[in-house]
């Protein structure tokens, strides 16, 4: 990452970084959103989470949505969309059920 990016998610995060990161997302003033951060850092602690919000006011308008329960109900509706996959038709038997549609 270069070092400017760096200073810029240090500050937002309000810390130093342990490990180097990837900006992966910036938003329309050009700053940082989303890091990458890799699966362990630099002084090997595990790392779990791949990509982290480091921009404070996304991070603010998350912690509203978790607040109401919508990050639990997204959970949910990819839970069943899991479910259905694993035991739904096929992504090729649906395509041959709408070409037979036809």
């Amino acid at each position: 990452m270069m070092n400017h990016n760096k200073q810029i998610v240090e500050i937002q995060l309000g810390r130093k970084l342990r490990s180097s990161v990837n900006v992966v997302t910036k938003c329309h003033f050009n700053l940082p959103v989303v890091i990458k951060v890799p699966p362990n850092l630099d002084d090997g602690t595990p790392f779990p989470t791949t990509y982290w919000l480091s921009c404070p006011m996304y991070t603010k308008k998350v912690g509203s949505l978790e607040s109401t329960g919508l990050i639990k109900e997204l959970d949910d509706q990819i839970q069943k969309t899991k479910i259905y996959m694993n035991n739904g038709p096929t992504g090729s038997t649906l395509t041959r059920q709408s070409v037979l549609k036809r």
